[in-house]
């Protein structure tokens, strides 16, 4: 059975300890209140809310600290690419009432 992408694009071997900050909204605002909490040693964060095409446009997103909906992840450098890989192909895939419930799968290994 395929991976959910979902799945795929957290793993990391960095510990998490949450530390107290802010949680943001958008690219400038900032909420007092949310799900969301950040992690020390992040890089980053990346709003990945469902793992379906409809959600592309409004529910995916990177961040500097962790987006207040809290369905997402950290990044950190051992998944910094998969997170990265999983951004382009949710950019670049348009919603259609077709595909709109599609969802991602993690990508297959080929070993030869």
């Amino acid at each position: 059975m395929a991976e959910p992408c979902s799945r795929w694009v957290r793993k990391t071997i960095y510990p998490s300890k949450v530390v107290d900050s802010p949680v943001q909204k958008s690219g400038f605002k900032f909420a007092k209140k949310g799900r969301g909490k950040n992690q020390q040693g992040s890089l980053g964060y990346m709003n990945n809310n469902a793992n379906n095409i409809q959600s592309n446009t409004t529910e995916v997103g990177l961040y500097n600290l962790a987006c207040y909906k809290a369905n997402g992840l950290h990044l950190f450098p051992d998944n910094f690419l998969r997170a990265t890989m999983l951004l382009a192909a949710r950019a670049c895939i348009k919603n259609e009432w077709v595909n709109n419930t599609d969802e991602y799968i993690a990508p297959r290994r080929s070993d030869g």
